[in-house]
């Protein structure tokens, strides 16, 4: 992992989801960002046009 690690905290629910969305091996940081980026986001959080 690189950089600086922080936590959010979850619902049991949101963590069951994410693992579903998930692959095989993909971390939960793997998911967000792959979401993020499907949501047409870029990595600073700006919606791209």
């Amino acid at each position: 992992m690189k950089g600086d690690v922080t936590s959010i905290r979850i619902t049991v629910a949101l963590r069951d989801a994410l693992a579903n969305i998930g692959k095989k091996r993909e971390t939960y940081e793997d998911i967000i960002w792959r979401l993020i980026k499907e949501a047409g986001y870029n990595l600073k959080g700006e919606k791209e046009r």
